[in-house]
């Protein structure tokens, strides 16, 4: 399997999901639309990772590539490619599946809590997750679920944190795939967000908590293990 991967920002590559398909024997084709690369020609065994990024899925009059990424994910969705999506990706599937995206409530920033739904706690994919665990967020947007969809997990800050379709499609709103170069970079990148809120974290606090990453990256292949399974 080759897995393509859709990255917005400098700062938001694969992250522990390049570690994943090393150890996996995966190839892993990074696409830095964000500089203009072209999308690739997709072959029978690719999979499609859509990454996050600080645009909105709406904001195709500042990104223009951002159209063109909608109809690139449509049409590996109608190839019955497995796609997944994390933060703005997951937001970009649900556009391209005819869902709309718009500005949560609030920031979600920082180290909070999910809570796995019924269909969440008895998916293979959190099978070896506890009814609730934190994990790391950034984000300001949410979007209705597509239509098929089924919600995997919800926080209080954000009610559609997780969803799949079949089993071939899967949207985070959350990030498992960071190490603390990412979460560094996240913090450096966005100061001007981090103004202490209820869901917003300050910096000190996003740091204080890195103890944290070994056991959502662990998650994270857990994750991947299951909706890569060769088997399905």
């Amino acid at each position: 399997m080759r897995l393509i991967c859709l990255q917005h920002e400098p700062h938001e590559g694969p992250g522990a999901i390049r570690s994943w398909c090393l150890t996996h024997g995966r190839e892993l084709l990074e696409c830095r639309v964000f500089a203009g690369e072209a999308f690739p020609e997709t072959r029978e065994d690719d999979a499609l990772l859509v990454m996050g990024g600080g645009m909105g899925a709406n904001d195709d009059g500042r990104h223009p590539w951002l159209a063109e990424e909608k109809r690139f994910i449509g049409r590996c969705i109608r190839a019955q490619m497995k796609v997944v999506g994390i933060c703005l990706g997951a937001q970009l599937i649900a556009a391209a599946c005819g869902a709309p995206v718009y500005r949560n409530r609030c920031k979600e920033i920082g180290w909070f809590p999910i809570d796995l739904t019924a269909a969440g706690a008895a998916s293979p994919l959190f099978g070896s997750c506890p009814p609730s665990f934190p994990v790391f967020h950034w984000h300001g947007d949410s979007f209705d679920l597509p239509s098929g969809a089924v919600l995997l997990a919800s926080s209080a800050a954000a009610e559609r944190q997780a969803f799949s379709i079949g089993d071939r499609i899967l949207g985070l709103q959350f990030h498992l795939e960071i190490d603390r170069e990412l979460v560094e970079r996240f913090v450096e990148g966005g100061k001007s967000e981090l103004v202490k809120a209820e869901f917003v974290q300050t910096p000190e606090e996003i740091a204080a908590r890195y103890e944290l990453l070994p056991e959502l990256n662990r998650r994270l292949f857990d994750m991947l293990d299951a909706f890569f399974d060769d088997r399905k």
